[in-house]
């Protein structure tokens, strides 16, 4: 079998290769050849036993972080790549001397290059085209209920250069290599790097307006400058909230009072009381709209219960201050010395 099928059909692929030019080559075998050994080094088609082999090691809501350990990679790449060795047959070692020797080379070059841009191709985005050993891989293993009802959570890693400075997202997080569901309940990612940060977070298009917590149960807002959205240092109080007629429920409680729920936001009231805070702040917004409304009859009628001269802002004004972000968990991998909460609350 070996002889006749195996050993032709892998000779006629690697001889393709070279070592200067890993994927030049457009035989399909070779490229598949590529493709599964790449998928090896991110632990595609290994057995979950190998990696978890007690359940306790990985319990319900837990979640476990790990170094991949590249000897035992390499000689799990070793171990596949036998099977050209077995290949050989009878010949005089042509093809084995290429396995060992310079084609090796060509082999773990191709087959990480190939690890390293299949996540990039999937979502058509730029590959690094970098076939260079890894040097660091670290992971996570997530095993929890949010897995299951949260089907389309998204996470960023970042090493500690980032720190103790917040992290720059623009380019500097760490490149994943592999990031999928194992199971319902099961969540594996692994990245290129150190791994100091990690933020687990719903998808970026879950983008909503909302308050912020105070204390307890209290609602508040933090403000944002109108001219470049950077945190303007002030924001509307839980009392600023009550006092200002911002809930129009109020016998379902009000934020001084825990704001148990139950109530609708009067969003023009909201919107005046943001005005002023802004002015307040010497961050006027660029528009605002009158306080009265004109009827058609061309009369003006107060719809506010406020002072003509209490304007909300427009639309994109008020989105600026009310949009935000999506729910998300950071973890830190901590030693003592470390440069740590960096932010208390990682946003």
């Amino acid at each position: 079998m070996s002889k006749s099928i195996i050993k032709p059909i892998f000779s006629s692929a690697m001889s393709q290769v070279t070592v200067g030019d890993t994927l030049s080559s457009d035989d399909p075998i070779a490229q598949q050849i590529f493709q599964w050994l790449g998928n090896l080094k991110l632990l595609h088609n290994v057995p979950f036993r190998y990696l978890v082999p007690d359940e306790r090691l990985l319990p319900p809501e837990s979640i476990k972080f790990f170094h991949l350990d590249l000897n035992w990679v390499n000689a799990l790449v070793d171990g596949a790549n036998s099977i050209g060795r077995y290949a050989t047959g009878l010949d005089t070692q042509t093809l084995y001397n290429k396995v060992e020797g310079s084609l090796g080379q060509g082999l773990t070059a191709g087959s990480t290059l190939t690890a390293r841009n299949n996540r990039p191709n999937i979502f058509k985005a730029p590959a690094p085209n970098d076939p260079a050993p890894f040097e660091v891989v670290t992971g996570f293993l997530l095993r929890s209920k949010v897995v299951k009802g949260w089907k389309n959570l998204q996470v960023s890693a970042f090493d500690k250069n980032n720190y103790p400075d917040p992290p720059n997202r623009e380019g500097t997080a760490l490149p994943i290599l592999r990031f999928e569901h194992l199971s319902e309940e099961v969540l594996i990612g692994i990245f290129e790097g150190e791994m100091y940060r990690l933020d687990i977070h719903e998808p970026s298009e879950g983008l909503h307006f909302g308050f912020d917590m105070a204390q307890g149960d209290l609602l508040s807002k933090n403000l944002r400058n109108p001219i470049d959205g950077t945190n303007a240092g002030a924001g509307l109080s839980p009392t600023d909230l009550n006092n200002n007629q911002v809930f129009r429920n109020g016998n379902a409680g009000s934020p001084t009072t825990g704001n148990p729920g139950g109530q609708v936001i009067n969003l023009y009231n909201l919107s005046v009381l943001l005005n002023q805070k802004l002015n307040s702040q010497g961050l006027p917004p660029g528009y605002t709209e009158p306080a009265a409304s004109v009827l058609i009859d061309g009369t003006s009628k107060n719809v506010s219960g406020l002072s003509d001269t209490m304007n909300p802002l427009v639309s994109s004004d008020f989105a600026l201050q009310m949009i935000e972000g999506v729910g998300m968990v950071s973890f830190y991998n901590t030693a003592p010395g470390d440069p740590i909460d960096c932010t208390k609350n990682p946003a």
